[in-house]
């Protein structure tokens, strides 16, 4: 049943995913599908259709809630 059989508390699981351990993991995952690339010391775009992909689900949050994010 994994490492936690008996679960985690709120504070384990905090220490467990950080903010920090979250964003490493998917920028791993990223570079490693070739959607983005490391090109000094910056991350950029990689693969364009993660450009044509983000531009799609602006453009679709524009259309079903009337404005440019969920946050606006």
């Amino acid at each position: 049943m994994g490492e936690a059989p008996d679960g985690l508390t709120y504070e384990q699981v905090l220490e467990r995913y950080n903010g920090q351990s979250q964003v490493e993991a998917r920028l791993t995952r990223l570079l490693g599908g070739g959607q983005i690339v490391l090109r000094d010391g910056r991350y950029r775009i990689g693969k364009p259709v993660m450009l044509l992909i983000a531009r799609v689900m602006v453009a679709l949050k524009r259309l079903l809630l009337g404005k440019p994010s969920e946050f606006a």
